[in-house]
């Protein structure tokens, strides 16, 4: 077990993003992964599932019963789609903390900002 201080700094630090390269797995697999690092020692050190949007739906059923996993959705060039598929997880489980993407104009990240509401980043 790490020291209190480098706990306290790493908590939460590494994302799993096991559905892009290198490991390139499917997402059921994604998800039995995600599942079991979440019940181990290293747990602590766990963050959020990085997922694209347009698969949010295909990973509730994935997540057991009773949990909510926290992810990082990526979006794609259909942000409209994927604004209203982060927006169908409401009370789902799955709890999309954070959104990423490309985005390149003020007025564009704006929009997107004020639909996601204050919670997500």
């Amino acid at each position: 077990m790490p020291p209190a201080a480098l706990r306290a700094l790493l908590a939460g630090l590494i994302d799993y993003a096991g559905l892009f390269p290198p490991a390139a797995l499917p997402l059921p697999e994604v998800a039995r992964n995600y599942a079991a690092y979440r019940s181990s020692a290293d747990a602590w050190a766990l963050g959020r599932l990085v997922l694209p949007a347009a698969r949010l739906a295909e990973l509730a059923p994935l997540v057991a019963p009773g949990e909510q996993w926290p992810v990082s959705a990526l979006l794609s060039d259909d942000t409209d789609g994927d604004l209203a598929r982060i927006a169908a997880c409401a009370g789902s489980p799955v709890r999309v903390e954070v959104v990423e993407g490309r985005l390149s104009r003020d007025d564009e990240i704006t929009r997107i900002a004020r639909s996601l509401g204050p919670g997500i980043p």
